[in-house]
């Protein structure tokens, strides 16, 4: 439970005034909760405590977000099985926010940022580790990639709904684990 206490306090020390007079700034939970495909993340981010904080609008952060899908794969790997709740009370909850916790940067990351510096490798601080975002130069589409210990992922546009405004959400297809959980079997 330290952990979520340490997390928690993060994203608050991480809210800064913002003054914007060009984009309407949109919290990071209303962005997520607007979504059909980070249901699981949503829920998970509630049972952590986080929903108060992430609904503040002058967050300055990047959220890789896994999708539901990434959820779904990551739980039967580890042999879970039911509703999300009941799944969610299953993981140890130092464990569970810092795996959560390795999916937010430190730092609001535009995609722009990450395309201008083509083949060339990001580290970036997250809440439980670094994590490396490489632009892969065998994809012709010029998608961005964030590679952690257990796989890599491809960074999508956030499309569901509008992008959280001084932060920055990206879709994974996968959720990244921090390097001590590397070996979880299955995954």
């Amino acid at each position: 439970m330290k952990l979520a206490h340490v997390f928690l306090a993060f994203l608050a020390v991480s809210a800064v005034s913002v003054a914007t007079a060009e984009f309407e700034e949109v919290s990071i939970w209303d962005a997520l909760s607007a979504s059909k495909e980070h249901t699981v993340l949503t829920e998970t981010l509630d049972f952590l405590g986080l929903a108060e904080v992430l609904g503040e609008t002058n967050l300055t952060l990047t959220l890789l977000s896994p999708t539901d899908l990434a959820f779904d794969i990551f739980f039967k790997a580890l042999g879970l099985e039911g509703n999300v709740s009941t799944i969610l009370n299953a993981f140890n909850i130092d464990a569970l926010a810092e795996v959560i916790g390795y999916h937010f940067l430190v730092d609001a990351i535009p995609l722009e940022y990450i395309l201008d510096n083509n083949n060339k490798t990001i580290k970036e601080h997250t809440l439980a580790g670094n994590v490396t975002v490489h632009l892969f130069e065998n994809h012709s589409d010029g998608a961005a990639w964030v590679k952690g210990r257990t796989g890599e992922s491809m960074l999508r546009e956030w499309t569901a709904s509008e992008q959280p405004y001084p932060s920055f959400l990206y879709p994974v297809d996968k959720v990244l684990l921090p390097r001590k959980y590397s070996d979880f079997p299955g995954y």
